[in-house]
């Protein structure tokens, strides 16, 4: 399987985790290299359950360390910056977010925290060439990093 496959798989796996409608949300979500929005791996990836254990001292660590950019394509957080707890949010989260904005194509849509801008894309994506996103980011490490992964969008 190539990583687009992987892409369309976790797009579905998103679509029931989520219970989306929204077939432009899930399209999106195929269609964004999460990959490419968080830098060369190696990554930590961390499932929003066991990391809920972790912080209360219950459990395993809360994040795996994967190599692999197809462990990117599940309903799991991405480790952004460990030593502030900064993560690419749980992807179900941010779809059912998405979604629930109702956007449609050619609209326009403001991003408040954009991290490193996956999810930014998402709703580029969302809305389509003829729409347009804005988005700021407070961190400036993340918002250049931002920048550079938007400058195709």
């Amino acid at each position: 399987m190539t990583l687009e496959d992987y892409r369309r798989v976790y797009a579905e796996e998103i679509q029931f985790a989520a219970h989306l409608h929204s077939q432009a949300v899930v399209e999106a979500f195929a269609r964004v290299p999460r990959e490419a929005f968080l830098g060369p791996g190696p990554w930590q990836v961390g499932s929003p359950d066991v990391r809920a254990m972790s912080l209360l001292g219950v459990g395993q660590k809360a994040y795996l360390t994967v190599e692999d950019p197809r462990h990117l394509y599940h309903n799991v957080v991405a480790v952004i910056d460990a030593g502030r707890d900064l993560n690419n949010g749980q992807p179900s989260a941010l779809a059912r977010w998405i979604e629930a904005l109702d956007l449609q194509p050619g609209q326009r849509v403001y991003h408040l925290g954009s991290g490193v801008g996956y999810y930014t894309a998402i709703l580029a994506e969302t809305v389509g060439p003829q729409g347009s996103v804005v988005a700021s980011e407070v961190e400036p490490e993340l918002a250049a990093r931002a920048r550079e992964n938007l400058a195709p969008y």
